[in-house]
């Protein structure tokens, strides 16, 4: 190390050469790191997506999923199965444990699920893909008074548009109703003319069709011929021939079909402050900046206002981006503040040029952590900015006890090259251990698991090489631009005002050391295990206080969002109309507080704009007739002159709303987090539903009785009454199997697919089935003709029987298992979430007595919470190895890398009080805080002790060189002190909303 710091110090061309690349490098590197909200993280998830149209949650599960899971389970690397099979629908999750490589996963569950030859005949092609993350920029919100297709086509040329921006590669429209084709027969009709589906279908198979019809090869050259003949509109499918009459004549599809070109049957709506709208979602994807995206279609948004027709307004929604600005904004105001707060206090303790030359360490250390930011696959979102931030007091550490030591140098000989070697050197180890013993700290928070783990792990790959750099720039940059240091001139008369100042600061801490702090020191090291039984007994209140629930620990706090919503869940099959009428109350009392919440100074509006959509999709894109969502927009915090918060207002409009008749559920949310995990999921497993429901109701009974907790609900949702169908064995003498009664019954009441037409980019389906009057009951069914083969017509109360029952919304599985989810959430401002597992464990028990065939799990913020902790323990046990090892090198010895670390203790009993004092929950957040700072706390520690061991090796006695290297170094363990506390102190007066 001493022939590194020589060649820095002698070779000015080299420390500024090095300094001037790593500044450019983080120059040029920083507008290529793409911005974001939160961090990106990678999906370890295959997605298998199945559509079965027109069966049974219980038909998809028992046919597809079932099947599925059964032939993939056993595959090496997966590490969870979960499944939903909906009306229509399977969607499986295959979880994949870390390690393994996901696209080599892929490949074999794709070769298993080919090999399975018994899927039913009516079952779509399965699309086996890996779980891809959208990352949302900003919503389009289209608004107007025009008709639905117009809205419809004006948004999709306006989200054509936009995807032809520079930089959009991904934009989607939202809150529309798919278009579909729909050619109704009625049953009369068939009668008549003798026809069946089946035939009709056959006819415009064969007459709407375009296609290749080879090449012919002239004298020219070939030419290709290719028939056209693909019907696209409703007067071409209307023009196909069905049945030919005797008289040679035609009947027409147009004479016997109504022909309608228009949407799915179930209705949509979207209002945008109470103006029907469509949304187009702009997405980011890969590198591409959040910023960017945002500014060029705002810009787009602005242009577009020429060439709108009137009455119709775009307007921006759920900026993310904005969100982004204004964080990044508010962490950088902040961290210049924190800068100049460490820059005035290193002023004030040192010769202006120390402090200069120390304070560019940061700058240098953070753009060569920039310049890092790419490779190591980090971006710029609000945690890697508090990164930043956070080590904005540590970075200078190492310089502060180099700084001060060249200084210290320096007064002895005044020969300013020397001070900078020797001074360097001195300090050189016990200063790079230091910081390595903070890094080791750091590593841990590489392997939380989970979602959130991402955010910590941001942290820590910004933090990391922010130190490593700020260790090259200490030993090679530093010193040589301290070797231009000199002496102070004593002469009073000829100082500055700010050599004054030092001077007086100086003689002022020269004094408290000399006649304050030293005789302490003698005191408390004459009496040193009173001492430490002192410290000892203050760190056992601190943990009693914590365990009491004195000082409350709250897993994850609230972090609230820029926006509140609220969904609507009524059961299964219940009209439009009556969700609509309970959405239009919500809304209606949503502007009720929009017009209460106004700043009465101003007139500015805390609540902005409003949307509702009745008719929510489901995950294919169709409307639920019984699903109503509503989202309001809040002032962003930067712009607030406000004291109010989301939670304020979710809490009286969920108080205005109250409970709302025949309602499944009603959620609402404000803050960021809520809605990845609620803090209590408990899932139970099991085949019987009637068992899971019954257990899933008294599991909800538990809930109810525990203060605290409230959206009480569970994913056991009876679906649409189901009408099964039986075949009579007289209908086999007729011909008739299950699948000829199956395909009739399906063709008539939900429609045969006949054809899928490509319009405009977007597929149609055509759809051959009954009029929509002749589905509408029963009555219609047991009316209905069943076809033979030979052309024979029964009715269809004459082959088959009919029961009626009720199936399920929703069948969820994990690891081929049934499951029943009960969820709810947390009061975490006035509960106390110590003893909240613990009931909730001795209730389940009891449940478990009376339903022994169900098991449970804990899930949810539970679940991670248990994963977090076990990341803590075997973190700090990593920790605390690391750095006795770390410690032990430069110590050279076994038992003094202990008596460094029993600081450690205590650095947590200050912790835990600040968090007291300042009356704030401790939360993971500050557990994982408090490991990665065990590092910094030993790093003062560290320097003393290798002070102290420095002047025994002179033969001074153990308590001289004690007392003499605590008055030694005490300047320099107090600035570290110092500069970190006022590094973050600025963080203080952010609210937390901000966050």
């Amino acid at each position: 190390m001493h022939s590194i710091i020589t060649f820095f110090v002698h070779n000015k061309v080299a420390a500024n050469l090095l300094m001037v690349l790593i500044l450019a490098a983080g120059f040029f590197t920083l507008p290529t790191i793409p911005a974001e909200f939160l961090p990106s993280y990678e999906m370890n998830i295959i997605s298998i997506k199945a559509p079965y149209r027109g069966a049974t949650p219980e038909e998809v599960e028992e046919h597809v999923v079932a099947k599925i899971e059964e032939q993939i389970q056993g595959i090496n690397g997966i590490d969870k199965i979960t499944s939903v099979s909906s009306e229509g629908f399977a969607a499986i999750n295959v979880e994949i444990n870390s390690g393994f490589n996901v696209r080599q996963v892929l490949g074999d569950i794709k070769e298993r699920v080919d090999a399975i030859t018994d899927f039913p005949e009516l079952l779509d092609e399965i699309r086996i893909t890996v779980a891809e993350r959208k990352l949302e920029v900003l919503g389009v919100v289209v608004s107007g008074k025009l008709q639905e297709r117009e809205l419809q086509q004006l948004g999709k040329r306006i989200r054509d548009e936009i995807l032809m921006l520079p930089d959009v590669s991904q934009a989607t429209l939202g809150a529309i109703r798919p278009a579909e084709f729909s050619i109704e027969v009625s049953e009369q009709t068939l009668r008549q003319y003798r026809l069946s589906f089946q035939k009709i279908a056959k006819e415009i198979n064969n007459n709407s069709l375009s296609m290749p019809a080879g090449s012919m090869k002239t004298d020219k050259g070939e030419v290709l011929l290719r028939t056209f003949g693909q019907s696209y509109s409703r007067e071409d499918f209307a023009r196909i021939p069905i049945l030919k009459r005797d008289d040679g004549s035609f009947v027409l599809l147009g004479e016997i079909a109504d022909i309608k070109d228009g949407f799915e049957e179930e209705q949509l709506e979207a209002t945008f402050n109470g103006h029907q709208s469509v949304i187009i979602d702009v997405f980011r994807l890969g590198d591409q900046s959040a910023i960017e995206i945002s500014e060029r279609v705002k810009n787009y948004i602005t242009e577009s206002k020429s060439f709108l027709p009137p009455g119709v307004k775009l307007s921006v929604w759920r900026d993310r981006a904005k969100i982004v600005k204004g964080r990044i904004s508010t962490l950088t105001s902040n961290a210049i503040q924190g800068a100049v707060l460490v820059f005035v206090l290193l002023t004030l303790f040192l010769r202006l040029s120390v402090a200069a030359w120390v304070c560019a360490g940061i700058p240098i250390s953070f753009l060569g952590a920039l310049a890092m930011m790419p490779a190591l696959g980090v971006t710029i979102n609000i945690s890697s900015l508090f990164a930043f931030i956070l080590v904005l007091g540590i970075v200078v550490d190492d310089a502060i006890v180099t700084g001060e030591n060249i200084y210290h140098h320096l007064t002895l000989h005044n020969d300013p090259e020397k001070a900078a070697i020797e001074g360097t050197y001195e300090v050189g180890v016990p200063v790079t251990f230091g910081v390595l013993t903070t890094v080791i700290a750091f590593l841990p928070l590489l392997s939380i698991e989970g979602r959130r783990g991402q955010m910590f792990e941001s942290i820590a790959l910004v933090v990391i090489p922010v130190l490593l750099f700020s260790l090259v720039e200490s030993k090679c940059i530093l010193p040589f631009h301290l070797k231009h240091l000199k002496i102070a001139n004593p002469d009073e008369g000829k100082q500055s005002a700010l050599q004054r100042l030092q001077t007086a600061i100086d003689s002022k801490l020269q004094c408290f050391i000399d006649n304050s702090y030293k005789p302490t020191l003698a005191v408390l090291l004459e009496h040193r295990y009173s001492t430490l039984c002192g410290f000892i007994g203050l760190f056992i209140i601190m943990m009693a206080m914590t365990a009491g629930g004195q000082i409350r620990f709250v897993f994850f706090p609230k972090v609230e969002s820029e926006s509140i919503q609220a969904t609507l869940t009524m059961p299964v099959g219940t009209p439009y109309a009556v969700t609509k009428k309970h959405t239009d109350r919500m809304a209606r009392i949503a502007k009720e507080l929009q017009t209460e919440f106004v700043d009465p100074d101003s007139g500015q509006q805390f609540m902005t704009n409003i949307l509702v959509i009745n008719g929510k999709e489901d995950s294919l894109g169709h409307p639920q007739s019984n699903v109503g969502y509503l989202r309001i927009s809040l002032l962003p915090p930067e712009q607030r002159n406000l004291s109010w918060t989301g939670h304020q207002v979710v809490t009286e409009w969920r108080k205005r709303v109250g409970s709302i008749p025949g309602a499944e559920k009603i959620y609402f949310k404000s803050d960021i987090f809520h809605g990845m995990t609620r803090p209590v999921e408990i899932q139970l497993h099991g085949d019987d539903f009637k068992t899971l429901s019954l257990a899933a109701q008294s599991t909800r009974t538990l809930l109810e009785q525990i203060p605290g907790l409230y959206d009480i609900e569970d994913t056991f949702e009876i679906g649409k009454e189901e009408v099964q169908i039986k075949l009579k064995p007289e209908a086999e003498l007729l011909g008739l199997s299950v699948i000829d009664l199956s395909r009739q019954i399906r063709q008539g009441f939900y429609g045969e697919e006949v054809q899928v037409l490509q319009r405009q980019g977007e597929d149609i389906q055509v759809l051959l089935r009954y009029p929509l009057e002749q589905r509408k009951s029963m009555l219609n069914l047991n009316r209905m003709k069943i076809r033979t083969d030979s052309g024979v017509e029964v009715d269809f109360s004459d082959v088959a029987d009919i029961t009626m029952s009720r199936g399920l919304v929703d069948i969820d599985r994990v690891n081929r298992k049934r499951v029943v989810t009960v969820k709810a959430n947390l009061d975490k401002e006035s509960t106390h979430e110590a003893n909240l597992r613990e009931l909730i464990i001795t209730g389940m028990t009891d449940i478990k007595y009376h339903y022994p065939s169900i098991n449970y799990s804990l899930e949810g913020e539970m679940r991670e919470k248990e994963e977090a902790f076990d990341s803590v323990f075997y973190g700090t046990i990593f920790v605390l190895l690391g750095i006795y090892c770390l410690l032990a090198i430069p110590l050279q010895s076994y038992f003094q890398p202990l008596m460094v670390m029993i600081v450690i203790p205590f650095g947590i009993t200050g912790a835990i009080l600040g968090h007291f004092i300042a009356g704030i929950d401790l939360t993971v957040y500050s557990v994982l805080g408090i490991v990665a700072l065990t590092g910094v706390v030993v790093n003062d520690s560290l320097v003393l002790v290798d002070c102290v061991n420095t002047l025994k090796s002179r033969s001074v006695t153990l308590f001289k060189a004690v007392s003499d290297g605590a008055t030694r170094r005490f300047r320099a363990i107090i600035l570290t002190s110092l500069t970190t506390f006022l590094g973050l102190a600025p963080l203080k007066k952010i609210p937390k909303r901000n966050f």
